[in-house]
């Protein structure tokens, strides 16, 4: 539905305008308010209500006056709201993340943004390390100490979890949930499918033609801590691993819409809309509608690309970075499959106790600690550790002592912990990548703690470097930790011939004794 996405910009509206100061905005900002907390708790979808009786039908709902339908009907026919557009200009503030923070209103945000340009937490919390804030009018350093104390508190009751510990929970509640016998399809969405390395919470989407008793089921799991809401279409329950889940039922034959739909991101379900109305034609989680006609009914989310003239967009590229505009000229990056890689590139695992490894044909074994290290190469024979001979050095960029000792190391390398450098869009991080990118750097991906970021890889796959993921693991497997290095190069548009252990064994070895 879009109702959440319109109540969350009628928010933002409201604060942008109590932002301004003035009498008549404050009036303005309240009846936003109003409008979106009365949006918040609909259970009927906005767009529905419109196609069924028109602005007419809008206006007979509690807090939405004239003006605010209007908006409304804005939205629906072009996926934006001029209004909205303009006041950020003004104000380009991260009203809803900075409001979370007790002793925070949108007055004294845009005071703070006149003052330094603060325009989120990051930003916030700088300036007070820095001690901008107290010498502005109407903070001082009392109030600047207790803001620091208020981020730290907000950020720990929205804490995001990582997700090496969503994704097996998600999966956990995906594989209960189709063994009730009461779903016809279950699927894992949001930002767990899309690999993102936090998740807010855990979406699972199923279809079900016994919705009631699937809600039950859902509901009185192991791992539930409370029950949030319960309905016949959506349930919330609070979870013991510290996130929520949604699970929502839809029509099969809205499934593959919905799937699109709720796997997000935000950003990039506003600019597949609007392509969509440009062709003349509706998105929603209900289908994609040209008419009174969902033609993709009944099909998978792959033809709600097709239709739209796009190559499909796998869910780990759908952030809004340019991956439609290469789908519609058919140039996405060919990104690696989970199971096409074949070993692991970094491993803590005890040879002389091997059992078996799930999926992986040789395993590069940690030789020791320190900057520099050795990782020798094995393979397996009947679940034995065969060591082949073949090395390759690791270095942890976090233990250098300076960054000299990087552009001194010679021969073929891998690093990790590259992050601990700096910030990706820093000269000296890319000045550096863009040198050692030409003595053969691989640039390591510890799948355990999810570093580097996908952000950071991106802002950095212009240069001319190889890839390797390592499960840092003592039990490596491709369904485990393996899982989420792999899912970091997809989400940064790596190509699959970049990453290095997806060369079988011995093609391995050959690459490593030709480029010494």
């Amino acid at each position: 539905m879009i109702n959440q996405d319109i109540a969350r910009i009628f928010t933002e509206i409201a604060y942008l305008l109590e932002a301004a100061g003035e009498q008549k905005s404050q009036f303005e900002a309240n009846a936003y308010l109003k409008a979106s907390r009365a949006i918040s708790s609909m259970q009927e979808d906005l767009e529905t209500i419109y196609e069924k009786g028109g602005k007419d039908a809008l206006l007979s709902i509690p807090g939405i006056g004239k003006g605010i339908a209007d908006k409304i009907v804005e939205y629906i026919n072009s996926g934006s709201i001029q209004k909205y557009e303009d006041l950020k200009k003004k104000y380009p503030i991260d009203f809803i993340s900075l409001m979370k923070i007790e002793g925070l209103g949108p007055k004294k945000l845009a005071v703070l943004y006149q003052a330094l340009g603060i325009t989120n937490v990051e930003e916030l919390r700088n300036a007070i390390l820095n001690h901008k804030v107290r010498g502005i009018p109407g903070f001082g350093e009392k109030s600047e100490n207790q803001l620091l104390k208020n981020i730290e508190m907000a950020e720990r009751v929205s804490e995001r979890i990582p997700i090496w510990k969503a994704y097996p929970e998600a999966l956990r509640i995906k594989n209960y949930l189709e063994s009730t016998g009461y779903a016809l399809i279950v699927e894992i969405a949001g930002s767990t499918r899309r690999m993102k390395e936090t998740i807010g919470d855990i979406d699972i989407l199923a279809a079900s033609e016994y919705p009631n008793a699937l809600m039950d089921k859902f509901v009185e799991m192991d791992g539930v801590s409370s029950i949030i809401a319960k309905g016949d279409k959506k349930s919330t329950v609070s979870l013991k691993i510290g996130t929520t889940c949604d699970l929502r039922i839809v029509s099969k034959e809205s499934f593959g819409a919905a799937m699109q739909y709720f796997t997000g991101s935000k950003d990039h379900n506003i600019k597949l809309r609007r392509l969509a109305i440009g062709k003349g034609m509706k998105l929603n989680e209900y289908g994609l509608f040209s008419g009174d006609k969902n033609i993709v009914s009944g099909m998978p989310e792959e033809k709600v690309y097709e239709t739209l003239d796009l190559a499909y967009i796998p869910p780990e590229l759908r952030e809004d970075r340019g991956e439609i505009e290469a789908a519609a000229q058919k140039r996405l990056p060919e990104i690696v499959q989970y199971g096409e890689v074949k070993g692991d590139m970094f491993s803590k695992m005890d040879v002389s106790n091997i059992k078996n490894i799930t999926g992986i044909s040789y395993v590069f074994v940690d030789s020791g600690d320190g900057p520099l290290t050795d990782l020798y190469m094995y393979t397996f024979d009947g679940g034995r550790a065969v060591k082949t001979g073949a090395s390759i050095k690791a270095l942890d960029c976090s233990k250098l002592n300076a960054v000299s000792e990087l552009k001194s190391a010679s021969g073929v390398i891998m690093l990790y912990n590259i992050d601990s450098l700096g910030l990706p869009e820093s000269a000296a991080v890319q000045n550096l990548i863009e040198k050692l990118s030409k003595s053969g750097i691989i640039v390591l991906i510890n799948s355990s703690d999810v570093r580097p970021t996908s952000d950071f890889l991106y802002s950095l796959r212009k240069y001319d470097f190889k890839v390797a993921i390592g499960s840092f693991s003592d039990e490596p497997s491709l369904e485990g930790s393996m899982r989420f290095g792999i899912g970091i190069t997809r989400r940064a548009w790596i190509e699959k011939n970049r990453i290095i252990n997806t060369l079988d064994a011995n093609a391995l070895m050959s690459y490593l004794k030709n480029s010494q």
